[in-house]
Order: structure tokens, then C-alpha cells, then sequence
């Protein structure tokens, strides 16, 4: 049989031996022969118990999976949107972005609402303003240059978060 290099529980090299002699010697211990890579053409084999290593490996796969990027989320107006709805939509967006998300905001127009291009970028620009104060905001676009069909802007959250800073106390005691 091959010659391999075998490494212990505590991560001890403990050289060169023969791959029976390796098994046996892990058999002893109660515990796997794991091969752990190669070290040029002789295999490296590790002593440990392999499913304790399988389940800690999953384990940490799952935790890393929980700590994801933040992605972007989209939020659309039509142009004829109410004004109680556009500041619902506008909430939301500003806890998108306190959440450290950027938001693609976009304005549509349907069928004869397309004549009033202006009128959208009115609406996307009264909603750049009242999130300007906690968001970067790209250039004004269009999505579909030869319809106008939808226009966009991405917000992206800014470095500093004013919104969760609670109310000073004046020196006189009466709150803002």
C-alpha cells in the first residue's frame, strides 16, 4: 500500500507511514481517517472524528449563509398615485435604506399617461427630496428611451443615519 502523511487530533505532524498502519491507528483511537488534501503526490490524511467536522462544517456554511449583502429592493409609483399611498411607499423606502439597502425607485406610465413625462418627473422628484436627506441618489433616467415608459432613480443609504438619533433636551427643559 501507499506511503501517506498523517496528521493527529491535536494537528501533529506525525510523518510518513504506511496507509493500513494510518488506519489502524485512527481504528484505535475510535476516530476517522479523513484525507484532508494532497502535499505533492503524497495524499494527506488527518485522524478526527468526520462527522463532528461534517456537522461543524454545515453549521458554520448555514451561519455565513445568514450574513448576506445587503440587496436592492425596488419600489414603483404609478403616476397616479395618491398622496397618502406615496407617503406609505416613501416610508417604507426610508427604512430600506436605515436598513443599509439601496432602492430603485420607478416612476411608470401606462397607455396615454406617457404624454406627461413631466408629470413624472415631478413625482420622482419630490420623492428624491424627501429622502435626500439619508440617501445618495444616481441621475434621474429612462428605463425605455423610446416610450418613456418608466423612469428611475437609484437611492443608495449615506454614510450617516439621522433618523434614529432621539430628541435633545433643551437646557430650559422643553423638548424640540
Amino acid at each position: 500500500m501507499a506511503s501517506v502523511i498523517v496528521i493527529n487530533t491535536d494537528g501533529q505532524n506525525l510523518g510518513l507511514m504506511d496507509y493500513r498502519d494510518a488506519s489502524n491507528l485512527a481504528r484505535n483511537q475510535e476516530l476517522d481517517l479523513v484525507e484532508v488534501g494532497k502535499n505533492g503526490h503524497l495524499q494527506v490524511f488527518k485522524i478526527m472524528n468526520k462527522g463532528k467536522w461534517l456537522f461543524e462544517k454545515k453549521k458554520a456554511e448555514k451561519k455565513s449563509a445568514h450574513h448576506h449583502a445587503p440587496e436592492q429592493k425596488e419600489m414603483r409609483f404609478g403616476i397616479k398615485i395618491e398622496k397618502h399611498d406615496e407617503d406609505i411607499k416613501v416610508k417604507h423606502i426610508r427604512e430600506f435604506l436605515q436598513k443599509g439597502h439601496s432602492v430603485q425607485i420607478v416612476v411608470f406610465m401606462k397607455g396615454r399617461e406617457k404624454q406627461f413625462v413631466n408629470t413624472a418627473m415631478e413625482k420622482i422628484q419630490n420623492i428624491s427630496d424627501s429622502i435626500s436627506d439619508i440617501a445618495k441618489l444616481t441621475p434621474i433616467k429612462k428605463l425605455s428611451e423610446d416610450s418613456s415608459s418608466k423612469i428611475t432613480v437609484v437611492a443608495m443609504p449615506s454614510v450617516h443615519k439621522p433618523m434614529n438619533q432621539p430628541i435633545q433636551n433643551q437646557p430650559n427643559g422643553v423638548n424640540q
